[in-house]
């Protein structure tokens, strides 16, 4: 151990008694220098190993003295569960659970309007399920809707396929096979990529031990995140009334698309054509 360096012959020179000494201070830093100024310096300093040891004492207490205290943490929370993150009671099934998801309009809110009894024995899991089919397929038909509005008014004038479709909407995919035969695989490609990031954006890896068919915990059915127009409001109570709106387009879209496709196909005759006759 290296020796310590006499102080010059100028000053006094101060030592410290073994460790083991019952005057020795306490950690205090003020305990300390109270027995540095009084005690015995005649004493020589035959005890580097007890001088170290006080000295480290010395320096912990000055250190925790100018350490700021660490502020207590809160522990962590705990993972939200699937019926905290959607605002849910996964533990109801049936129409319990249905009548907490959106779209339960007057008049049918109470009893919930369910004939066909879906919800009849079904899991929370399940009924999201149906959800999302439901949103998936009333999207679908409020564009099918369009489609068929637009595409017999615009015949002999668009841009696309001009003269060469016509008649009824329900025919127009077979003329334009002919037309363009590629049609078709553009039409299939453009599908796979959208059912691609629906899949992947809300449903579970089948591979992942939790099983086939069902959604992501996190995932709210219909919620894929796109919103290339910002229409998506802040406020939770307007976009609340944004949901209940799409929901009723949605379904009013698959009950026109359908009365549609079944009228063309009893007389022949377009939507404009069968009103004007």
């Amino acid at each position: 151990m290296r020796r310590i360096r006499k102080l010059p012959s100028t000053k006094k020179r101060h030592s410290f008694r073994h460790a083991n000494d019952t005057r020795r201070p306490s950690n205090d830093n003020a305990s300390l220098v109270s027995y540095i100024e009084n005690h015995d310096h005649s004493t020589p300093a035959t005890h580097p190993t007890s001088i170290m040891a006080l000295s480290m004492r010395s320096l912990s207490s000055v250190t925790k003295r100018a350490a700021p205290k660490a502020e207590a943490s809160a522990p962590p929370a705990p993972p939200p569960t699937p019926a905290k993150v959607q605002g849910l009671d996964t533990s109801k099934t049936g129409a319990d659970f249905v009548k907490q998801l959106p779209g339960a309009i007057p008049p049918f809110d109470g009893p919930y309007l369910d004939p066909l009894k879906f919800s009849e024995g079904a899991d929370a899991s399940r009924l999201l399920r149906y959800r999302e089919a439901e949103l998936t397929h009333g999207r679908v038909a409020m564009l099918a809707t369009v489609g068929f509005l637009v595409g017999e008014q615009v015949e002999g004038s668009s841009f696309l396929f001009d003269k060469y479709i016509s008649g009824p909407a329900i025919g127009h995919f077979q003329q334009v096979e002919e037309v363009a035969p590629l049609f078709w695989e553009i039409i299939a490609l453009v599908v796979a990529i959208a059912e691609t990031t629906r899949v992947q954006k809300g449903w579970n890896d089948p591979y992942n031990g939790k099983g086939l068919w069902l959604l992501k915990d996190d995932y709210t059915p219909g919620d894929l995140a796109f919103d290339p127009l910002g229409l998506t409001p802040d406020d939770s109570e307007e976009f609340e009334q944004m949901r209940l709106r799409e929901l009723s387009h949605c379904r009013l879209a698959m009950i026109a698309i359908s009365g549609m496709v079944a009228q063309e196909l009893v007389d022949g005759k377009t939507l404009v054509g069968h009103f004007s006759s």
